[in-house]
């Protein structure tokens, strides 16, 4: 798998966001909420949206970018074949932050592979 993002791992049709919205699986935790649905693919796609009134534009490219970079950094962790939309609320974006959320969504939607879970426990 490549560290990168790909074309082919960002969700981006807009039929394919309304499904995902349409019958979701969803988790929260503070700050962000996690809209997951299988898509019959062999990988993930991913995508991040805000609230309204999140702030400046500074701020919510900030806020996009620093979620991307923590998801693709964990990316090989998660099991494949869902499409993924992370909604955030405004708060501190910190990389650091922003990569503990993702965590807290992604374990407690179960989507972590066994052998991460396994080295998370120990």
């Amino acid at each position: 798998m490549r560290e990168s993002l790909t074309k082919q791992e960002r969700l981006k049709s807009k039929r394919d966001i309304s499904r995902v919205f349409a019958e979701p699986k969803k988790v929260s935790c503070f700050g962000a909420k996690l809209f997951y649905r299988e898509n019959g693919l062999d990988r993930n796609r991913f995508m991040v949206s805000l609230v309204r009134k999140y702030g400046t534009a500074v701020r919510r490219n900030r806020a996009k970018r620093v979620t991307r970079e923590a998801y693709r950094l964990m990316k090989r962790e998660l099991v494949q074949g869902y499409d993924l939309v992370v909604v955030l609320f405004p708060q501190t974006d910190t990389f650091d932050r922003r990569s503990e959320q993702l965590r807290d969504l992604f374990s407690r939607a179960e989507m972590f592979t066994q052998t991460t879970s396994l080295d998370s426990g120990a």
